[in-house]
């Protein structure tokens, strides 16, 4: 039989114990600076107009405005900043979840099909950021740690 005797694995074992809390601070902190950044809308609420693509969408555009049930200019609604939820992963301790945002319009604003006015207009992709929202979060589990062992 061989046995093997790791010197210091209860201390290594504690220490890994203290620092999960510091490591899930640093975590939720740059959950919330990522959650307030994909809420954040651009100075312009019109973007840029590109014109019309047929005769059908013009066509609708102007019965839209005259029916009343599209308003020109755009009336920011909050609804896109507001539909955005996150928070910590059901089973996974060392993950934070943000989205997806359920408001029907959002991927054509900030998602994968967004349009060519709004990122025209200066609006972001959610995943356009993501280095800076990493570098933010390592940063604060660095800040965490440090201030456990200080």
């Amino acid at each position: 039989m061989i046995t093997i005797q790791i010197v210091g694995l209860e201390e290594l074992r504690a220490k890994i114990n203290a620092t999960l809390p510091a490591i899930m601070k640093g975590l939720e902190d740059g959950a919330w600076f990522t959650y307030h950044d994909v809420q954040r809308y651009t100075g312009d609420s019109h973007g840029i107009f590109f014109g019309f693509k047929t005769e059908k969408q013009r066509k609708w555009f102007f019965a839209s405005i005259k029916e009343g049930t599209l308003n020109y200019p755009y009336n920011r609604t909050g609804q896109l900043a507001a539909g955005w939820g996150g928070g910590p992963h059901q089973t996974n301790q060392l993950e934070y979840i943000i989205g997806p945002n359920p408001v029907r319009y959002g991927p054509y604003v900030v998602g994968y099909d967004q349009s060519r006015q709004h990122k025209a207009g200066g609006w972001q992709k959610y995943d356009a950021s993501n280095k800076e929202r990493l570098d933010y979060t390592l940063m604060r589990i660095k800040y965490h740690v440090d201030m456990a062992y200080a």
